[in-house]
Formats: C-alpha cells, structure tokens, sequence
C-alpha cells in the first residue's frame, strides 16, 4: 500500500470511524512516527486538522 493509499485509506476511516493517526498506525503495523509525519500533512492540506492559532 502506497502512501497516496493510506491518506484515502485514514481520510475515510477517520472521517466515519474517528479514528486518530495512533490507531491508524497501529492498525496498518506502520511506525507511529512516520505515520504522523504523512497522515498529518495530509489532515492539514484537507483542511481537516484542528485549527490552531500562529504564535
């Protein structure tokens, strides 16, 4: 499975199942680190990550 797969793959259960990058990573036997570093750019780039404040 492509990285491009597993950001589809995390959209949809994120989205329906709520699942969070930990739970994805530890479902799919990827290092929870490398992971983050994917999933979370690509939350960020959808708009989906939680909003935060600039400093």
């Amino acid at each position: 499975m492509t990285w491009d797969d597993h950001k589809k793959n995390f959209a949809r259960l994120a989205r329906d199942g709520g699942y969070t990058i930990a739970q994805y990573a530890a479902e799919f036997n990827l290092n929870p680190n490398t992971a983050r570093r994917y999933l979370r750019a690509f939350k960020e780039d959808t708009g989906t990550a939680d909003s935060r404040k600039p400093n």
